[in-house]
């Protein structure tokens, strides 16, 4: 929406000024007050961006990597293209360093290759830690937190990626029971499983099964309710939801 102040003082300033003035604005559907005024208005150009989609992104990082002589298998591409920016710029600016790296010469990438020079890393390290709950002991994962943390990460981007590992593990128990193998269930998933995090994803599936993996759902949406209720305790929300969630993996193990 855009509030009748804004409205006021845009109609006031923008035919007579001599500066640009650009707003950047979220998804904005057709209905949007703020796209309606922005169409019709005199003196402001309403500029649509679009990401790509998945096919468009995946196409993009295969054209890159043939005109550049480097080949990469088709889990490798895909893993780039959900690690990497949704936009063509970012994309080549990343993909560029892969290119730099072989020394523009024909190459297969190497996939710890483009888990390191690729991104600023930050999900990679999330990924390692959320692997990590039921491995490593507690204190190492509260550690493993405080250091995303220090990097940048908040409370509800890190559990996102929980939840998105956690639907998958759910997704995974769901079709076992369902009567699907493991393999049939590992190769249903979208994006697929990297290779090399398959080993630590098998580990925590040890007999795990659908409520737990709800239960486990059901524990990051309250603690992503809370941290949007209490801006000021979030690390404290992470420390804890750590502790329960590790307990509850290892409960289960324990159990079997």
């Amino acid at each position: 929406t855009i509030t009748p102040e804004l409205k006021a003082v845009l109609d006031q300033y923008l035919p007579h000024s001599l500066h640009y003035v650009v707003i950047l604005a979220g998804d904005l559907p057709p209905s949007s007050a703020f796209r309606k005024y922005a169409e019709q208005h005199e003196h402001i150009g309403a500029v649509g961006c679009y990401e790509p989609n998945n096919a468009e992104k995946l196409e993009f990082i295969r054209s890159y990597l043939v005109a550049n002589s480097l080949r990469a298998s088709s889990e490798l591409v895909t893993w780039i293209a959900v690690h990497l920016p949704n936009d063509f710029a970012s994309l080549t600016n990343e993909l560029d360093k892969l290119a730099l790296y072989y020394n523009h010469v024909p190459a297969e990438i190497e996939a710890n290759v483009a888990r390191t020079l690729l991104g600023n890393n930050t999900e990679g390290e999330a990924s390692k830690l959320i692997l990590a709950i039921g491995e490593a002991r507690i204190g190492r994962l509260c550690k493993g937190w405080e250091h995303l943390e220090r990097s940048g990460i908040n409370a509800v981007t890190f559990i996102r990626y929980l939840m998105r590992h956690w639907l998958r593990m759910w997704q995974i128990v769901n079709a076992v029971k369902s009567g699907a193998t493991q393999q049939e269930a590992f190769s249903a998933l979208k994006p697929p499983v990297f290779f090399a995090e398959k080993p630590a994803i098998v580990s925590q599936l040890l007999k795990l099964d659908t409520t737990k993996a709800a239960h486990i759902l059901e524990k990051l949406y309250q603690a992503e309710a809370e941290c949007k209720r209490s801006y000021t305790n979030t690390n404290l929300i992470i420390l804890e939801l750590l502790r329960q969630l590790h307990l509850i993996v290892t409960a289960v193990r324990n159990k079997h």
